[in-house]
C-alpha cells in the first residue's frame, strides 16, 4: 500500500505547522517546496508568525495565490 492510498482511505488531513520569524524570502520557495513534497496528501500549512518584516503579508499573498492548498494562519505579535 503507498502513503497517499492510506491517508486517503484513512480520511486523514496532516496539518503543516511552520513557525516564522522575518523569513518573508523564503515563504514563497518553502510553500512550493512542501507542494511537491507532499503531492496526493491532502495537508493545510498553519503559520505561527512573530516577524516584523512583511512576512505576513507574503503569506497571505502566497495563500492567495495557491491552488492546492488553502492555508491556515495563527499571527502571535
Amino acid at each position: 500500500m503507498t502513503r497517499e492510498f492510506f491517508l486517503k482511505e484513512s480520511m486523514i488531513m496532516l496539518s503543516v505547522v511552520i513557525p516564522t520569524f522575518n523569513e518573508s524570502k523564503n515563504i514563497r520557495n518553502l510553500v512550493a517546496q512542501i507542494d511537491v513534497a507532499l503531492k496526493g496528501v491532502d495537508y493545510e500549512i498553519v503559520f505561527v508568525d512573530d516577524s516584523k518584516d512583511n512576512t505576513p503579508d507574503v503569506i497571505m499573498e502566497v495563500a492567495k495565490e495557491s491552488f492546492v492548498c488553502e492555508p491556515s494562519f495563527v499571527f502571535r505579535r
